[in-house]
């Protein structure tokens, strides 16, 4: 069996708490898009203690803000129990093909973020799911910028480029 690598994965979630008597366990997805799961064949779970294990998934289904998933190898609750916590990460290569206009999130952390009128405002550090909408979170030297990644804000997005237009005021008001 090929040792397991993450250089290649993305993480994308956590384990949540065993779910019923049969091994099955939930997964909480950190885009906030739990039915993403139902798209992966396999998943790596890494605990605390940073050892990895590959899971096959043989079913999944969405139940309000999390996924409910189930494995062959995992088959009772005391070894649904021992995932709890672990870090859920996928192969790049089991994502999706995304349309032009959209872009994962991993794909553009690092991005240099700019306004409309070419002002720096900072370096995309990560991005977070909220129920309104996902947040940028922009760096500045010790700064931190909030942005709402909603259409009206953001004029135009590439791999080390994000371009937005933003009311006046709105940067000075989302300071953290």
């Amino acid at each position: 069996m090929a040792e397991l690598d993450l250089a290649h994965c993305l993480e994308v979630g956590k384990v949540g708490k065993a779910h019923g008597i049969r091994g099955q366990f939930k997964l909480h997805s950190s885009s906030g898009q739990p039915e993403n799961f139902s798209d992966y064949d396999e998943i790596i779970l890494q605990a605390k203690d940073g050892s990895l294990q590959r899971i096959v998934l043989v079913a999944v289904r969405i139940q309000g803000r999390f996924a409910v998933a189930s494995s062959k190898t995992i088959v009772d609750r005391t070894q649904a129990e021992a995932l709890t916590g672990s870090k859920v990460w996928v192969a790049e290569s089991q994502l999706a093909d995304l349309p032009d206009d959209e872009f994962y999130w991993h794909d553009i952390i690092g991005a240099q973020v700019v306004s409309s009128s070419g002002e720096e405002i900072g370096i995309l550090d990560t991005i977070f799911a909220t129920a309104g909408s996902d947040m940028l979170v922009v760096k500045s030297g010790r700064e931190e910028v909030l942005i709402p990644a909603q259409p009206e804000y953001i004029v135009e997005v590439e791999t080390d480029k994000v371009v937005v237009d933003l009311p006046p005021g709105m940067l000075e008001l989302n300071k953290k």
